[in-house]
């Protein structure tokens, strides 16, 4: 099982691992079909690349075997 809170991409991270596989986390906070204060949101977190680790925002994880 796999939990689908993205927050916690470091457990994605040691999941992927226990079961053989290699995880790229990318954090990319994206403006696309956003309102005035989610593109503020996000604009914000895409200059602020430390707030991406611990606010939500749009996370892709690349699994591939090791």
């Amino acid at each position: 099982m796999v939990p689908e809170d993205l927050l916690r991409y470091r457990n994605i991270e040691r999941l992927a691992v226990d079961c053989g596989l290699d995880a790229q986390v990318t954090f990319s906070p994206s403006t696309t079909y956003s309102g005035g204060v989610e593109t503020v949101y996000s604009l914000g977190l895409q200059r602020l690349l430390f707030l991406q680790r611990v606010l939500p925002c749009t996370v892709g994880i690349l699994f591939t075997r090791r």
